[in-house]
């Protein structure tokens, strides 16, 4: 499963391959979420989230989600909206920044205080 950081407009955002146990923990945080209203990521530019891209569908996981502002987009078979009630943006964000873009993810935690 790879990571990335929908932050950039023009250039290639940070994209990151996620270990096997980082995977099962996602999947863990992941699994049997409430149904949230829907939620699309911001345009334009700035912080838009983070896409998960699963082509192989691991873990039971879909093929594609998106973690923004408490909501997980998931797409399978349609649009599914869940509530982000365990935390997986922040476990996401912590994960990024140990991966050298903590610059970047400290200001995206600024940007959502102000």
């Amino acid at each position: 499963m790879i990571a990335e950081l929908d932050v950039y407009s023009g250039r290639p955002n940070p994209r990151w391959l996620l270990t096997e146990d980082e995977c099962r923990e996602l999947a863990l945080l992941l699994r049997d979420l409430p149904p949230a209203e829907e939620r699309r990521a911001g345009v334009g530019l700035g912080y838009r989230g983070i896409i998960l891209a699963n082509p192989q569908k691991e873990w039971g996981l879909p093929p594609h989600l998106r973690v923004y502002a408490g909501v997980v987009s998931a797409e399978a078979d349609g649009a599914q909206f869940l509530s982000d009630v365990r935390g997986c943006e922040q476990r996401l964000l912590t994960m990024a920044a140990a991966r050298g873009y903590g610059p970047l993810v400290a200001a995206i935690v600024q940007q959502r205080e102000a």
